[in-house]
C-alpha cells in the first residue's frame, strides 16, 4: 500500500477528507448564467441518461 504524505505531516486522503483538495471557482456561473451542479445532481436530474439498469 502507497501512503503519500504531504508537508504536514497528513495523509493525502486525510486531506482529501478535509477539503484541501475542493478548489471551486465561479467560471461555470459566469459561462453559462447558473451555478455547476455536482455530478450526483446531475445524473439524479437526468435518470434517463443511466440506461435501464438504474
Amino acid at each position: 500500500m502507497l501512503v503519500v504524505t504531504g508537508a504536514s505531516g497528513k495523509q493525502v486522503t486525510q486531506n482529501m477528507r478535509d477539503g484541501w483538495f475542493d478548489i471551486t471557482t465561479r467560471a461555470v456561473e459566469r459561462l453559462t448564467g447558473r451555478p455547476a451542479t455536482t455530478l450526483t445532481e446531475f445524473f439524479a436530474d437526468n435518470r434517463s441518461l443511466l440506461g435501464e439498469s438504474v
